[in-house]
């Protein structure tokens, strides 16, 4: 099972993926000024949705209210799973879902 949570011992704002204590990913950032800057992420490219949209999640409730991802982050990997690199606003984000294949509305 793929644990995915912040690691608040991190000197900046990092969100790991972890299965039976070994790293599998990880995603830096920091927010500044209630923007939160996605300034890398490695590790597994499968787990890269799974790891931003619980950092992206974890950012809003520490205040973020939109998010930028660096160039830093290849744009293969966006691509791979519809992100933009700016995101004006994380609640729409997560509202705008529309689901978890993207086949199906939600209520």
């Amino acid at each position: 099972m793929v644990e995915i949570k912040r690691n608040y011992e991190a000197a900046d704002f990092s969100f790991e993926a972890k299965t039976d204590g070994e790293l599998l990913a990880e995603l830096h950032g920091e927010i500044i000024d209630g923007i939160f800057h996605i300034r890398s992420y490695n590790g597994d490219k499968y787990l890269f949705d799974g790891v931003c949209r619980g950092a992206l999640n974890n950012a809003e409730h520490e205040g973020a209210v939109s998010a930028v991802i660096e160039e830093t982050v290849p744009d293969w990997l966006l691509m791979l799973f519809g992100y933009e690199r700016d995101i004006p606003s994380i609640g729409e984000f997560f509202d705008n879902e529309k689901g978890c294949c993207g086949g199906c509305v939600k209520n």
